[in-house]
């Protein structure tokens, strides 16, 4: 009768060892009884980049690259991306059943209500320079977020998770687009409690002057599925960088700072950044076998597509008998002709706005200081509140003047 064990013999010794199998897995402990002597730690297993290791018992999401197969808890990654929203799924992958409507209702209202973060945030973000990269901005306000929220770090307390998870899915667009605006010049715009997860992201993006923005329903449910392919690829690396540093019990914002550093790498989630630039550079996909040529002349190395390796290793058209230049050909498709033209129209009109009110405010800076001459920027700053200054807070004006015409409705 077959038994879920390996039977491995030490050909060094000639002793034969009993290692059980569960869930078609041996335990990496399990191996430290193969010695060659008294003295001897035992055998070590060695997997550099955890290609063969399982570090955890998971029921979350599966891949399957080699058969193109995503699942969240189960359900088809088509299924969701049609018929569902992200924050539906992602109360998939927290709980591990779809939401009833009561369910989904709360759930939406505590993520919404969460989405504000402290003023002080922003000053946290005005302190970094002009041109600095948006997520390294991100990455550090994250981390700040625990100095906000002290409870965090009861993570034995049911309630309080509770309350951090809300954050950290409410707050996290919110972080996202302060620092977007930043690094390009314009006011933050706050959160809107009217519109959805993904519109609310948009409007914080890319509002101008308009009194309410309202999101293009083609962007926003195009961004909505994109959240949804990206919202969990089993252990990849920012997956493990955060359960590493979540096994200390540090609080969840430090962890996931953690998690944000590892996707910054353009090994990573930066792949994306990465292969964007790239094709900006190739321009067309009549441009696409000189651009190769030159990459076989090692003049630079060819990007690979962004996402999860698995898959994409696993994905029939990447091998290599395709070819590079059908590989790029298949990838320009899927940005031009699988992308619906709509999408495409409100990109390109949201980017030219952004443009042209970062032109404005440029303007507007340039005017205002040849207007203050030589006057030091603190100066200029303090006369840009038109309030009294209360030199008690760091210069700021008065809590009861400044900024009365943008009062937040949202609560923390």
């Amino acid at each position: 009768m077959p038994k879920d064990t390996l039977t491995v013999t030490d050909n060094r010794t000639g002793k034969q060892y009993e290692v059980p199998i569960q869930d078609g897995a041996i335990r990496a402990v399990d191996l430290r009884q193969i010695k060659t002597a008294v003295d001897d730690p035992g055998l070590l297993t060695y997997d550099p980049g955890f290609l063969n290791t399982a570090a955890c018992r998971s029921a979350v999401s599966y891949i399957d690259g080699d058969k193109g197969i995503l699942r969240y808890r189960g359900y088809p990654i088509e299924q969701l991306a049609e018929k569902s929203t992200f924050l539906e799924t992602a109360y998939l992958l927290l709980h591990g059943e779809l939401p009833s409507a009561p369910e989904l209702d709360s759930w939406v209202y505590n993520v919404t209500h969460h989405t504000i973060v402290h003023e002080s945030i922003k000053k946290f973000i005005d302190g970094f320079h002009h041109d600095a990269h948006p997520m390294g901005m991100f990455v550090s306000t994250v981390a700040a977020l625990s100095t906000f929220y002290p409870e965090a770090k009861h993570i034995q307390d049911e309630t309080s998770r509770q309350n951090q998870i809300f954050r950290l899915i409410a707050k996290t667009p919110t972080l996202a687009a302060f620092a977007y605006r930043h690094s390009v010049g314009m006011p933050y715009a706050y959160p809107d409690n009217d519109l959805s997860y993904t519109g609310n992201f948009l409007n914080m993006m890319f509002k101008a002057t308009e009194v309410k923005y309202t999101p293009p329903k083609t962007l926003e449910h195009a961004l909505d599925v994109l959240l949804i392919l990206h919202a969990d690829h089993e252990q990849n690396c920012s997956t493990s960088a955060m359960r590493g540093v979540g096994s200390s019990h540090a609080d969840p914002y430090s962890a996931m700072a953690a998690a944000a550093a590892a996707l910054y790498g353009p090994l990573h989630g930066g792949a994306n950044e990465e292969v964007l630039r790239m094709l900006r550079q190739i321009g067309s996909k009549d441009n696409i076998p000189a651009y190769i040529e030159r990459v076989k002349r090692g003049e630079f190395r060819l990007i690979p597509l962004p996402g999860s390796r698995t898959l994409l290793e696993g994905s029939t058209w990447y091998q290599l008998e395709v070819g590079p230049q059908a590989y790029w050909s298949i990838w320009s498709d899927l940005l031009v002709h699988r992308i619906h033209r709509r999408v495409l129209r409100h990109i390109q009109a949201e980017v030219e706005r952004r443009h042209e009110v970062a032109q404005h405010s440029a303007l507007v800076r340039q005017l205002r200081d040849s207007q203050h001459g030589s006057r030091p920027s603190w100066w200029r700053r303090l006369r840009s509140h038109h309030g009294p200054v209360d030199d008690q807070n760091d210069g700021e004006p008065h809590a009861a003047t400044a900024h009365t015409h943008q009062t937040p409705r949202i609560g923390r």
